[in-house]
């Protein structure tokens, strides 16, 4: 049957997607890169040039999209790049050779902000930034998202019992591996600021702000450090 009539991502056939005039590699280990993402690197790009960053981590990177466009932006930055799908970061390191930054990222095999055993890292040393668009459609209602997204990893997509349980475990480690006055920046879900806000500020975490996406609706979560 034709894969296009069994609601496989049009972006799945083609193998590609454009993320900020990067030509990014897509196949079924990641996550298609969507425009919210692209205004979530736009503001980092911000943060990291307000506050002179020097280093960051992205977490979750499925194709890299975040880590490649921040390392291509900021050639001085060191970027790590987290993933714990082996095949998603292989897609994430072939398109940073693609996009030229391969030995500026370091690609990291690992659960959040934690390397596993295989990545010759016993820790990530505590960074300037940290920026993730998680996993963070609540579990409860995978099974109605469209035929399309459902077509899309799981684990890139399920954030928990109300999409904010991998949001949870992030901001609980963001303080450890963040340098003094350095921040953080999410990406989340419809009705999830009130819980996202309030598990920031929970932290210690200061400057806490919502943002908001192009559709009027709350998205993003900036906070630092003290």
């Amino acid at each position: 049957m034709d894969r296009r009539a069994q609601r496989e991502p049009l972006q799945y056939l083609i193998g590609e997607q454009d993320f900020m005039g990067l030509r990014l590699r897509v196949t079924s280990d990641v996550l298609i890169p969507r425009p919210e993402t692209e205004l979530l690197v736009r503001k980092a790009m911000m943060w990291v040039s307000r506050f002179g960053s020097k280093s960051l981590v992205d977490v979750g990177t499925g194709s890299g999209c975040v880590a490649i466009a921040m390392a291509r932006s900021f050639p001085h930055l060191k970027v790590y790049a987290v993933d714990v799908c082996p095949k998603a970061l292989k897609v994430a390191r072939d398109n940073g050779r693609i996009n030229e930054v391969l030995a500026q990222v370091r690609w990291v095999p690992g659960d959040l902000l934690t390397p596993d055993s295989t990545s010759g890292l016993r820790s990530i040393s505590p960074v300037d930034a940290i920026i993730s668009n998680p996993p963070y459609v609540a579990r409860e209602t995978l099974a109605a998202l469209p035929p399309e997204i459902q077509r899309e990893p799981r684990v890139a997509l399920d954030g928990g019992a109300g999409g904010v349980e991998v949001l949870g475990r992030l901001i609980k480690q963001a303080p450890l591996k963040l340098k003094k006055g350095g921040f953080i920046l999410l990406e989340f879900g419809d009705g999830q600021s009130g819980a996202v806000e309030s598990m920031l500020k929970a932290e210690g975490l200061t400057e806490v702000r919502i943002e908001k996406d192009h559709a009027g609706l709350d998205r993003f979560a900036f906070a630092r450090k003290p």
